[in-house]
């Protein structure tokens, strides 16, 4: 299988700096591209991350391989700098930084000094170190994007590109379900409204009165995801909810806000640190709760729904589109997608979801499973969902009948790939590239149209 020069993989080459102090004092220049400079040291932490990605092959091809691609990016990020279609939003890198912090402080339990430890940084001096590095990773996306994004394949090439597979290699597809589901979320009483409102307003007192400590409270109370962290989460103003952001924006650094009402529940917010439109903050958030009144008048509502399906009166697209109160949904039509592959071929072996696998249970293709309680993994908001089993096939050797459109997916990415070798090559002679003794003998490196060796 031929090497992938695609840059998806640049962000893995970040994470092992967490773990990488400080650069080795007897350090090496392997490459240079123009007035950048690629070291021995950045090309083995990117071996060590990457490593399972090359297990078919010799450590040197692997390295060549990784100088290429680090080459490459090089190339594409100074590319995107000069076109103003290309270049990156200043804030857009700080807030890809300020993710991957939050990142590493999740991983060390909020503790800075363990994560001093281990990284041999504080979280200022991750932001000042990750600036250069994601600065031309994002830049280099976009330039990749905009390269490839007029390859297209056709039916022919598709087949060419599997008969090509030697028989012996075809891989076995593991049994897959395409799920759909209708979601409602039960209306809420609003004298249950006002008394987690009412909730909120003590704990708010407890901390701008009493002076108790605001993550702690998030910890014990919130009711989302972010719990765990004590609240923290990073925002700018666009991707959230529109009432959020106006009573977040309005907060000085160490400032609570007031009780504040957005579409997924009450809020508290602290603001933690601002830098232009992204900003650092906690927050607390209670859900009403609907009563098992009202939790019987949306499964109520599934039901009838169901009937209009089963009878053909409403196709389930429209279903989706007319009665789901969950918007993520409504942009899959319902289906529900693996996480990895944003595929609606969704592996039996990769459902862990209990109520899933229950509503699923002996389902035939085209049948809709009874009314289901379920808990908003992101929100914490409790749902009713209607399944629906749209496909199901048996685990089987990959063929062009059952498996079209992941091996035109593949076929696609290759013929992606050799294009972007193509370019890189080509754009390549209007660098000055040195490449180090060592690494001249690679068959990538010697495709680039202008190389010195050192």
């Amino acid at each position: 299988m031929r090497l992938k020069i695609t840059l998806s993989s640049l962000v893995l080459g970040i994470f092992l700096q967490f773990a990488h102090a400080q650069k080795k004092i007897l350090d090496q220049i392997v490459a240079q591209v123009g007035n950048s400079i690629i070291l021995e040291s950045d090309l083995i932490e990117r071996y060590l991350q990457e490593e399972e990605n090359y297990i078919t092959g010799s450590k040197d091809e692997a390295f060549c391989h990784l100088l290429y691609t680090s080459i490459a990016e090089k190339i594409l990020a100074n590319m995107a700098r000069s076109d103003s279609a290309l270049m990156v939003d200043e804030a857009k890198i700080e807030l890809t930084i300020e993710g991957q912090i939050e990142e590493f402080l999740e991983r060390a339990n909020h503790d800075i000094e363990l994560l001093k430890r281990h990284s041999g940084r504080t979280p200022e001096e991750m932001r000042r170190d990750f600036k250069p590095i994601f600065d031309d990773m994002l830049h280099a996306q976009n330039a990749q994007q905009s390269i490839i994004s007029s390859v297209k394949i056709t039916p022919k090439e598709v087949k060419e590109f599997f008969e090509q597979i030697p028989k012996d290699s075809l891989e076995i597809i593991p049994a897959t379900v395409e799920i759909g589901n209708i979601i409602i979320k039960p209306k809420v009483h609003p004298e249950v409204e006002a008394i987690t409102k009412e909730r909120l307003e003590g704990i708010r007192k407890e901390i701008v009165e009493e002076g108790k400590d605001f993550g702690t409270l998030a910890s014990l109370y919130s009711q989302d995801g972010t719990a765990k962290d004590g609240g923290l989460i990073t925002i700018d103003r666009k991707g959230f909810d529109p009432h959020f952001v106006a009573a977040a924006y309005r907060l000085q650094p160490g400032e609570v806000s007031p009780v504040t009402k957005s579409k997924f529940g009450y809020h508290l917010i602290k603001m933690e640190r601002r830098t232009g439109d992204i900003a650092l903050v906690r927050h607390i958030v209670l859900i009403p709760q609907p009563t098992s009144s009202d939790i019987r008048e949306a499964k109520a509502g599934l039901d009838s729904l169901k009937s209009e399906l089963e009878k053909g009166n409403i196709s389930f697209n429209e279903a989706v589109a007319k009665h789901s109160t969950d918007l993520e949904s409504k942009f899959t039509s319902g289906m529900l997608l693996h996480p990895q592959t944003q595929r609606t071929q969704v592996p039996l072996d990769h459902l862990t979801r209990l109520d899933i696998i229950k509503g699923i249970g002996d389902m035939k293709i085209g049948e809709y499973s009874e009314p289901v309680e379920h808990r908003n993994e992101k929100t914490g908001e409790l749902e009713v969902r209607l399944y629906y089993l749209k496909n199901k096939t048996e685990a089987h050797q990959l063929n062009l009948k059952d498996d079209y459109a992941l091996i035109q997916e593949v076929a696609l990415q290759e013929k992606q790939n050799e294009y972007l070798q193509n370019f890189i090559n080509k754009e390549s002679k209007k660098y000055y590239i040195k490449v180090n003794k060592d690494y001249a003998d690679c068959e990538l490196i010697q495709s680039l149209y202008s190389m010195e060796i050192q």
